[in-house]
């Protein structure tokens, strides 16, 4: 009711909820993240895909002015899956912080944050809420893979290798948790629940590599924070992940734990040139990405809506 009472140039939603009541003068921008819930449905609680099956209807209700899509991939979804015109979407990829997440200058900062979460030797990393969409358990399916392969783990650069795993549980996460003892590998696999932004960049850094082998993201925010500490990356060749990856990262198909298993043994497997450009790649790739450009081309947005709607 407040955009009666008082009146504003434009409303921002900057996750998917339009009011409603909202005065139909007010013009409405509304930010979507991804449509992970329409092409992954059972990947979603009762609740939530109720609640954004009605989210969903607003949208097609056309309550929203004009739609920032984070990516492209989430862009063609919300033309060919819910028929909204292109004209009325515009892609605004999200920023990184690279004042916080950079290179770490020092060692000591990074083995201490070891030392405080209990990691021991060289570690793969993923970061992102515990839930089925992040496709954990084939993940950890690879990672069992190469700690057993003896062909494959003689080779490797890195020693008593673990998959250190960074996000609180989500919805039907059971099998993600029960997966690490039923390979036998559950001294390997260490859950760390929630992290501090404080020592995330720490633990990127310390990463042989990072890994998201999602099934579905809008965006990936946490594959340009691992860049930009200097960790390479392994994620999926799908939705918007090539896009935030671009030539720096190495990826593979989220369906196939072969596939995951072949691209983190690349990684680990690779001479220390390789391994470097790898790293400035990503470093390279993280920089095309701020929030002072995505604050500039959302305020963009936002201009040119309220000039079409005066």
């Amino acid at each position: 009711m407040e955009t009666w009472r008082h009146p504003v140039g434009v409303l921002f939603i900057p996750a998917h909820v339009i009011p409603f009541l909202k005065n139909p003068k007010v013009p409405a921008v509304v930010a979507v993240h991804d449509l992970g819930f329409e092409f992954l449905p059972w990947h979603q609680n009762p609740i939530q895909r109720f609640y954004l099956s009605k989210i969903i209807e607003k949208l097609r209700s056309q309550l929203a002015t004009h739609i920032i899509a984070v990516s492209q991939a989430t862009k063609k979804d919300l033309v060919g899956k819910l028929g909204v015109p292109e004209e009325k979407i515009t892609v605004v990829y999200e920023g990184v912080d690279r004042g916080k997440f950079k290179v770490q200058s020092s060692k000591f900062k990074v083995e201490e944050i070891k030392k405080k979460y209990k990691i021991e030797g060289d570690y793969i990393l993923f970061v992102g809420t515990v839930q089925p969409r992040k496709n954990l358990v084939r993940l950890i399916k690879a990672f069992s893979q190469i700690i057993r392969d003896n062909s494959r783990s003689n080779s490797y650069k890195f020693v008593n290798l673990q998959l250190v795993i960074v996000g609180k549980r989500g919805w039907s996460a059971d099998e993600i948790y029960q997966t690490p003892g039923q390979l036998g590998i559950a001294d390997k696999v260490k859950f760390l629940d929630y992290v501090s932004d404080n020592d995330l960049p720490a633990l990127y850094a310390g990463a042989a590599c990072f890994c998201l082998p999602s099934l579905k993201e809008g965006f990936g925010l946490p594959v340009l924070e691992a860049m930009a500490c200097g960790t390479p990356v392994v994620i999926s060749n799908t939705s918007s992940l090539p896009e935030v990856g671009g030539d720096a990262a190495i990826y593979v198909n989220p369906y196939d734990v072969d596939s995951i298993a072949d691209g983190l043994g690349q990684v680990l497997s690779i001479d220390k040139v390789g391994y470097k450009c790898l790293v400035e790649k990503g470093l390279k790739q993280a920089q095309k990405f701020s929030w002072e450009e995505c604050a500039k081309e959302t305020v963009g947005v936002f201009e040119e809506v309220v000039n079409r709607n005066p």
